[in-house]
């Protein structure tokens, strides 16, 4: 019985693990060749498989009593064109009639961003901050970051370590205030605005709500509109 490991590069931008097994007994090396060639210009064929994409073919469990094949046909019914398995057909025609599962395991390339340094929580990041890749590292990695406009003057949401892939989960809207700074306040009432100072007892994004403590003490709330100062409207 042979088994056949083979990698093959295909161009898009989704990610799928998929199983493939071909088995042959007793083919002639070019026979043996020409049907791999066969299974590979399928999968190629697949709209729902990058043409970049790394495919393993695995060994296969268990034994099977097959005969030579000299006519072979693939078959392929995702069921979800991200899950991490797919199963397919081998049907064989010539000599004889008989079908066997494949499965395969295909890493799609992409582009992605690794962390040139540690970064701080709340640390806005910048492009000179990463290292931009393209290859199937990050394929096992969920929503990795793929350009550089999605950084969009984002800030860290936690502590981020040297060499990291980025993801979407890695990033928050900076902090326009921090808790116990001082803050400017501006107060705007029947078309006039008045501007005062305070403390922030709370850390803010762009938006959000802000208690400040004026010097007399009391407590207001406002919104964080700029950094280091809120706006209260009456």
């Amino acid at each position: 019985m042979s088994i056949i490991t083979r990698h093959f590069t295909s161009t898009s931008a989704r990610i799928f693990s998929i199983a493939y097994l071909v088995i042959f007994i007793g083919l002639p090396t070019n026979t043996y060749a020409n049907n791999i060639e066969l299974a590979i210009q399928f999968l190629k064929s697949q709209a729902f498989i990058a043409k970049d994409a790394e495919i393993t073919i695995h060994p296969v469990v268990g034994q099977y009593n097959l005969e030579s094949c000299k006519d072979i046909n693939f078959s392929a019914n995702p069921n979800n064109h991200k899950s991490t398995s797919l199963r397919l057909l081998a049907s064989c025609t010539k000599p004889q009639h008989w079908t066997i599962s494949l499965n395969a395991t295909i890493k799609q390339k992409q582009h992605y961003f690794i962390t040139r340094r540690p970064l701080k929580r709340g640390e806005i990041i910048t492009t000179q901050d990463l290292q931009s890749s393209y290859d199937s590292k990050a394929s096992t990695v969920s929503n990795v970051v793929s350009k550089l406009d999605e950084l969009n003057n984002l800030a860290a949401a936690h502590d981020i370590k040297l060499g990291t892939i980025l993801r979407q989960n890695d990033l928050i809207e900076p902090l326009l205030v921090t808790r116990y700074e001082q803050v400017k306040i501006i107060n705007k009432s029947n078309g006039f605005s008045v501007t005062t100072v305070g403390k922030s007892l709370n850390n803010a994004t762009k938006g959000h709500t802000v208690r400040v403590q004026l010097a007399n003490k009391r407590v207001i709330t406002g919104t964080a509109v700029a950094p280091g100062t809120i706006e209260i409207s009456n």
